[in-house]
């Protein structure tokens, strides 16, 4: 288009609109067609539709133009040379597109971005994490697709190849399997409540993500020496005695006792990194990952991904997953009250990979010892615990009469003199222990110790009585005879507190439990809340762990005039366990909450007989 007519058009308001709805009317249809529909007229623009269409639209506010006819006009115009997409190309400065050509550029701009993070990858975790996000089933993959969208720039691509620098760390000082699997709260496959999943394959046509600009991705070079001095900085640390051996494996064959659901205990053999230090040797920041902001989301996401996780849902979730690949994030406030356990540390050569000592037994420590038949506590019905057979860790009774159901556990002898000094002092003294999140780097096992054994031994067994209310487990203390160094009943039982909703530190305490073979028992108030809760260590623990005091009889001795709003009754729609059935159907027809506090003297009782 000549310089004049281009300027004319230009300079001519009238035009603008007009050409700019045409131009989106092909965008979208791919041709010229349509209507484009004009509101609130100016003088310009009505001027300019009189010229085109031969009739006076100085009176009207608002018009129909029919692209068809728009181009049709151009042949008595200055611009009949020239052809509408001529036109349009010009006025716009660019050559017309469609959404759907925009979208097939922009989807292969992306997977070759991601193509380009993948090939800079050397770790395993990292190759996982891009791999799914390359297929569409990454865990949070709505989340790094949003992302790419805002920034397809290199400031992404820096952030995301940080990500990838953290998990190659990790899964060097792990030997590439985690420390810790957990038992997992959820048994559902990957989606992502937490803002992945379901966004559809990156390189496909109709996945998720806005169209944003394309910008280069190419920072290869910074790429490799950003993940070189994080090697280094982590090989510099291991010098210093600060990392874990570079070949350290998580779980040495001695450590590798399963439980039902399939899955290792923690095992201790160095020392965790610390959130904000760990952020700081990758990213030089040591607020990169914090848990609120979206790469610290992201790096939970790929961290699921690679260890093949369910997806996160909460903040605990994400600490339990950055636990599992050896990072700490909130480790003073994030702690579990106890009472009657005992627990073993690694000693110092173990921790950097020596040999373990000679147990108790004159095995191998760590290696497997026949506890014998315990109970496994089969079906919990949901049964009062008055209603079952407590007396002592052989004769647990399913409360439906269906008689004794044992199962053989493998119970771990311990080495010689590595009973922690404090949790020994506190079970000795009859004392309160409260155990922060940071207690657990180094503990070996917990276990409630028996009372036909040996205290500092390991015992295949021990009830664990769990409630989550503080005031509560003090009472429950106080009517056994208290914690002060008195006498007491309760031997061969433990209680734990979890203060509330499910902490890391109270679910690594409990995973310990279950891992000797305890019996743990949960105890609630009767509100929604509460039974979320018993159905999530329900979830976990599966048949080792029996509903204390949750049936209909004791929720009528527990209600109370609090009401249950609607909102908090829908809560119990997750609650599945038909053992809490009853109890759900009679809480939405009360809409009460019952409370522990008014079941106190049962609760004593039920730990009294179980200690015999």
């Amino acid at each position: 288009m000549h310089g004049d007519d281009l300027r004319y058009l230009r300079e001519h308001q009238g035009y603008k609109r007009l050409l700019l709805g045409v131009a989106e009317r092909y965008r979208s249809l791919g041709r010229f067609g349509g209507t484009v529909v004009l509101r609130d007229l100016t003088a310009a623009e009505q001027q300019v539709l009189s010229w085109h269409f031969r009739r006076d639209y100085s009176g009207q506010t608002r018009a129909s133009v029919s692209v068809a006819k728009f181009a049709a006009s151009l042949a008595d115009t200055r611009f009949a040379a020239y052809s509408l997409q001529e036109i349009v190309e010009a006025y716009l400065g660019q050559p017309l597109t469609t959404k759907q050509a925009e979208l097939e550029r922009f989807e292969r701009e992306r997977e070759a971005f991601f193509q380009r993070l993948r090939q800079g990858c050397s770790g395993q975790w990292a190759a996982t994490w891009l791999d799914a996000v390359l297929a569409g089933t990454a865990i949070g993959l709505r989340r790094v697709l949003q992302a790419y969208g805002r920034d397809a720039g290199a400031g992404l691509a820096g952030s995301l190849e940080r990500v990838c620098v953290g998990l190659e760390m990790l899964e060097r000082r792990t030997g590439g399997r985690g420390t810790f699997s957990g038992y997992g709260l959820r048994t559902s496959g990957p989606g992502d409540a937490g803002g992945g999943g379901g966004a559809g394959r990156v390189g496909s046509a109709g996945s998720a993500g806005s169209v944003g600009s394309a910008g280069s991705a190419g920072n290869a070079g910074s790429a490799g020496s950003e993940r070189d001095r994080c090697r280094r900085a982590d090989d510099a640390g291991r010098a210093h005695g600060t990392r874990g051996p570079k070949t350290a494996v998580p779980f040495p064959p001695s450590a590798k006792r399963r439980l039902s659901g399939g899955v290792p205990i923690p095992a201790a053999q160095w020392k965790p990194l610390r959130l904000p230090v760990f952020a700081a040797e990758v990213a030089s920041d040591p607020h990169a990952f914090d848990l609120h902001t979206e790469l610290g989301q992201i790096l939970v996401d790929a961290l699921c991904t690679a260890l093949d996780r369910p997806a996160w849902h909460t903040r605990q979730d994400m600490l339990e997953v950055l636990y599992a690949a050896g990072v700490v994030g909130d480790e003073i406030s994030n702690y579990v009250t106890c009472w009657g356990l005992l627990a073993s540390r690694v000693n110092d050569a173990e921790r950097q990979g020596g040999g373990r000592s000679q147990g108790c037994h004159g095995e191998e420590a760590g290696g497997d010892v026949d506890a014998g038949d315990v109970d496994a506590g089969a079906d919990n019905s949901g049964g009062s615990f008055g209603s079952v057979d407590v007396g002592g860790v052989s004769g647990l009774r399913d409360s439906d009469g269906g008689g004794d159901r044992s199962s053989r556990r493998q119970i771990r002898s311990l080495p010689s003199g590595s009973v922690d000094k404090i949790w020994e002092a506190a079970h000795a003294n009859r004392q309160i222990l409260q155990v922060p999140l940071a207690w657990f780097d180094g503990l070996d096992q917990i276990w409630v110790p028996g009372v036909a054994c040996e205290s500092r031994k390991p015992t295949a067994g021990g009830q664990g009585f769990v409630v989550e209310n503080a005031g509560v487990f003090s009472a429950i203390l106080d009517g056994l005879g208290g914690s002060l160094g008195e006498p007491t009943d309760g031997e061969g039982c433990a209680l734990i507190c979890t203060t509330g909703q499910l902490k890391l530190a109270g679910l690594l305490l409990l995973d310990h439990l279950a891992a000797s073979g305890a019996q743990l028992w949960y105890s609630g108030d009767f509100d929604p809340e509460g039974l979320v809760i018993a159905q999530k260590l329900v979830d976990r623990y599966g048949d080792q762990l029996r509903l204390w005091r949750y049936t209909v009889e004791d929720y009528a001795v527990s209600v109370s005039d609090q009401a249950i709003s609607s909102r908090r009754l829908a809560m119990l729609d997750a609650v599945g366990d038909r053992r809490l059935e009853a109890v759900k159907v009679e809480m939405r027809r009360r809409k009460r909450a019952g409370y522990q506090e008014a079941l106190v003297q049962l609760l004593v009782e039920d730990v009294r007989r179980a200690g015999g």
